[in-house]
């Protein structure tokens, strides 16, 4: 791996696991772009650092993220040190056991509350929300409740039920409130960066057999100074 000096806020750790809050503008892994820095070589080199991984040792596993998010979505990333905590942390994600939280701007006015369902399809780099099953598509749903509105913009927490590529983008633009920021779907906002980030993690009805049984209750959260950040941005009264 390429060390690279670490630069984490390190939200949780443990023997197991290490749950960052990834910057704005971090990648997660290598990309096309041939970006230098990364977010899964940052963890390496912590974890190389404190002696709990050195490449040289391990032939079958490296450190490897749970989740991931775009370049300009900040929040929550999981990271598993061993391989039988990323077994067991991928399963706990398939069976809907870690329920994941964001904060966003949106624009215009969104109801109280809402649910957004539907199927995406993905091409050229950017995904489509379609109202029916269709050949290659894949299913998508998301709740979300309102926290405040102003200036023409509204501040909602989203819950995150199946996680697709771009999929809060994408569905918030196809409902007609686009993320402040996020021109690639439609969104404008000069105050912001593509307004979305993760901001909790709630583990909850883990089996007592599993490995990570112990996280089972627990919730991980970066929110408050989120709120703060996006009501100034918005200048909500």
């Amino acid at each position: 791996f390429s060390y690279i000096k670490p630069r984490l806020d390190i939200a949780y750790e443990d023997d197991n696991l290490l749950i960052v809050n990834k910057a704005v503008g971090v990648v997660s892994h290598a990309d096309e772009r041939g970006t230098a820095v990364t977010l899964i070589d940052m963890i390496k080199s912590y974890l190389y650092e404190n002696n709990e991984y050195d490449p040289a040792l391990e032939h079958s596993f490296s450190p490897s993220l749970c989740n991931r998010l775009d370049r300009n979505t900040g929040g929550l990333v999981i990271a598993a040190k061993n391989a039988a905590a990323l077994r067991s942390m991928n399963e706990l994600i398939r069976g809907h056991k870690v329920h994941k939280y964001y904060m966003a701007i949106a624009e215009g006015y969104l109801p109280e509350r809402g649910s957004l369902r539907g199927w995406i399809v993905r091409e050229d780099k950017l995904t489509t929300v379609i109202d029916s099953p269709a050949p290659g598509a894949k299913q998508v749903s998301l709740d979300y409740r309102l926290i405040k509105q102003g200036g023409g913009y509204s501040l909602i927490e989203v819950e995150l039920h199946t996680g697709r590529t771009h999929q809060i983008r994408a569905q918030l633009s196809a409902a007609g409130y686009p993320l402040a920021g996020d021109t690639k779907y439609g969104g404008h906002g000069a105050s912001f960066r593509q307004a979305l980030r993760s901001v909790r993690l709630e583990f909850c009805g883990i089996e007592p057999e599993s490995a990570l049984a112990y996280l089972n209750g627990t919730s991980i959260s970066v929110a408050p100074q989120f709120e703060k950040e996006f009501e100034d941005g918005i200048h909500i009264p």
